[in-house]
């Protein structure tokens, strides 16, 4: 794979851990499609949900960054009522 360079397509990517992990792969050199349910400037809108719609972000995002080497899905809702401060943070050692 030596001179072409890798793709990653993410979801999620408007914030958090999403936006965070896109930022990181650009870094290291990757061309990262970011996608998320609203869309937004660098965005593409993708309702995960929605298989004919993930086809359709999938191929346009391999025409703009190339074929898609890494999968990094972040999409994720917080359900009403659950403020995100409250939310205990667990440590896996």
């Amino acid at each position: 794979m030596e001179g072409k360079r890798r793709a990653a397509l993410v979801t999620g990517a408007a914030g958090g851990i999403g936006q965070a992990v896109s930022d990181a792969l650009e870094a290291e050199g990757l061309a990262v499609a970011r996608t998320d349910l609203a869309n937004g400037e660098g965005l593409s809108a993708l309702d995960v949900t929605d298989e004919d719609q993930v086809r359709q972000v999938f191929r346009k995002a391999e025409e703009a960054v190339g074929p898609i080497s890494v999968l990094v899905t972040c999409a994720g809702i917080m359900p009403a009522g659950i403020e995100p401060g409250r939310i205990a943070t667990t440590t896996l050692s």
